[in-house]
């Protein structure tokens, strides 16, 4: 494993991206994977990420069920009293294999569709990994509270669970990027709604309000509602996720279902509060037995949409935080200018990437920031040289008739 700079490894890269732009209760869990110190930490982060990615993968698969076109009479399996990773796991499964059209339905399928090879079944790539996860959890099971060192150390090197759970992030990696957000409140103007909202992606639990117009002929149908936006569309969380107040840390936060009872359903925080909520098992019950609710369109008033905006956004956090860790990534690179620096040096058919990283970083995947601005300005896309120099670029060339 490389050593990095300012705290990451190149292998750990996709976990320090995820803690910097996935939704928040993602990131965090990838955060914490990061952070851990020991092979039992490690472990212990790595099952706890797999379960959270599982429960909020399966609150927007449930909102997408719901919003699916109509027609179909398709159903979830009921839920009833305390829920593990196992019932969320099957849930998004469920959603996945369901025929009927739904917003999130090729997004999932990206990580959950299975494929047929010499007459075996395989799983998605995310689907697989969080079955391996769920096995290695409940294979454990109550010593995972005395995990030791040296069981720790062998688990890591038998499973890599590490490795599983980047596996099952870039599996759904267009779903979890995606934003996730609250509106707190709304007002109509003559010209548009002006919407004060928390976009909930990175590892803050205390994010910046922002104020946003949008079309003035549709806002959000609630505030103070967790949404996720897929294109214009705007799926609405609850039952599953609500946003409420935390009263161990007694500020907001998302509170995700941890069990369905008679008349009223039990959240969770992602680190461990709970609340009661009278009523909201009905919501969960209608769903699974195949109400429908449509998705609310939101678009901004350039024509832009909100997951639109988000993906320019996290592309200057992405570009930032490569930066900071000195990570060198070679696709942002124009790919024909790299393909000729490699032939200049006379092994053009070899692997351009690999063979610049050999000759001129000694093959390390980190570098300092000084490198890496020399190597975008030596690699890089026109714009994003003229970006880094901040001024006009005049190319001057000299023709020379002997040279081909």
């Amino acid at each position: 494993m490389t050593s990095g700079v300012g705290g990451a490894t190149a292998d750990q890269w996709p976990l320090r991206r995820g803690s910097l732009v996935y939704p928040m209760p993602v990131a965090i869990a990838c955060g914490r994977v990061l952070r851990a110190r020991t092979s039992a930490q490690r472990v212990d982060a790595c099952l706890k990420a797999a379960e959270v990615l599982t429960r909020y993968l399966a609150g927007i698969a449930v909102a997408s069920f719901a919003s699916r076109d109509a027609g179909g009479t398709s159903t979830l399996s009921e839920l009833s009293g305390n829920l593990s990773f196992g019932h969320f796991l099957t849930t998004v499964q469920e959603v996945a294999a369901a025929r009927e059209q739904h917003p999130a339905a090729p997004l999932l399928a990206q990580g959950f569709k299975t494929t047929k090879r010499n007459q075996e079944t395989l799983r998605g790539k995310t689907d697989g990994a969080l079955v391996a996860m769920l096995q290695l959890r409940n294979d454990l099971g109550h010593e995972l509270r005395y995990l030791d060192e040296g069981k720790a150390t062998a688990i890591e090197e038998s499973a890599d669970p590490m490795a599983a759970v980047q596996d099952a992030l870039q599996g759904v990696e267009e779903l979890l990027s995606k934003p996730l957000f609250v509106v707190e409140n709304q007002e109509w103007t003559p010209d548009a709604i002006v919407l004060r909202r928390l976009l909930l992606m990175g590892e803050s639990a205390d994010p910046t309000p922002q104020t946003i117009k949008v079309d003035p002929t549709a806002g959000v149908g609630s505030t103070g509602t967790p949404y996720v936006a897929i294109n214009k569309r705007c799926l609405r969380l609850p039952p599953w996720l609500l946003w409420g107040i935390d009263q161990g840390r007694q500020n907001f936060a998302l509170l995700f279902l941890d069990a369905v009872e008679a008349t009223t359903a039990r959240y969770c925080t992602l680190d461990g509060t709970k609340l009661q909520v009278d009523g909201a098992s009905d919501s969960v019950r209608d769903i699974c037995s195949g109400t429908r609710r449509s998705p609310e369109v939101v678009v901004l008033l350039d024509g832009s949409n909100f997951a639109r905006d988000w993906a320019a956004t996290r592309d200057r956090i992405e570009e930032s935080g490569r930066r900071q860790e000195g990570l060198v990534d070679w696709h942002a690179f124009d790919p024909d200018t790299v393909q000729w620096f490699a032939g200049l040096l006379n092994q053009p058919d070899e692997d351009p990437h690999r063979l610049l990283r050999e000759r001129l970083l000694d093959g390390r995947h980190l570098v300092e920031p000084d490198e890496l601005r020399q190597l975008m300005l030596l690699f890089g896309r026109p714009a994003d040289v003229r970006g880094r120099l901040q001024r006009d670029v005049l190319d001057l060339r000299v023709i020379d008739s002997e040279t081909p």
